[in-house]
């Protein structure tokens, strides 16, 4: 298991923010080599270890 710890450790606000958004619709727009597809991987492992 995935200690949350883990996947918010290296985020700043704004990306730690979508990692622990859990209720809506979730917009990510950034910028080319911004990193979207490893905070969207986070984001994910969250959901699963977090809300099940």
């Amino acid at each position: 298991m995935i200690n949350e710890l883990d996947l918010l450790d290296g985020l700043n606000e704004q990306q730690r923010a979508a990692v622990l958004a859990i209720e809506g619709y979730v917009r990510v727009i950034a910028g080319a080599g911004s990193e979207k597809t490893k905070k969207l991987a986070h984001h994910y492992a969250y959901l699963i270890n977090a809300v099940g």
